[in-house]
């Protein structure tokens, strides 16, 4: 099947899907109608993988603040919580490090002052997980080592 094709019954199957809880005769709020609409959209989206999953994890704060009336200071922080922006950042810089080859000159820099035996070796790798960390964030000497 058509990648095209597949998106579109994809989305009318959502659609539908999203659809139900509105026309049943539910005994509950019509907040809550609409979020579990939005949780059936969305959930058909991410088991068919039509878009990619992150694509489909920004639907939810969206639908939530166009059709359910949250602000968007409720539904957004959780994406960008303080945690999150440091991991992200520390990330950014190993990727740029790892890019422009920083990281194997940190590396080999501090293995070559120990010499090619093996204690010196395993003392040199020691101290450049202890010293890397310093410089950078641990996150960024985690993935850049």
């Amino acid at each position: 099947m058509d990648i095209g094709k597949k998106r579109l019954l994809v989305l009318i199957i959502a659609v539908v899907l999203a659809l139900i809880p509105q026309v049943l005769p539910i005994n509950i709020p019509s907040q809550a109608k609409i979020v579990f609409s939005v949780m059936l959209f969305t959930v058909t989206f991410w088991f068919s993988e039509v878009i990619p999953l992150f694509v489909t994890a920004m639907f939810v704060p969206f639908l939530l603040v166009v059709f359910a009336g949250f602000s968007a200071d409720v539904v957004f922080p959780p994406f960008f919580d303080p945690i999150i922006a440091l991991l992200f950042g520390g990330l950014i810089i190993a990727r740029a490090l790892h890019k422009h080859g920083l990281d194997v000159e940190i590396v080999d820099f501090f293995l070559n002052l120990f010499g090619n035996t093996p204690k010196m070796f395993l003392l040199g790798f020691m101290l450049v997980t202890v010293v890397t960390p310093m410089l950078t964030s641990s996150i960024t000497a985690t993935a850049a080592l």
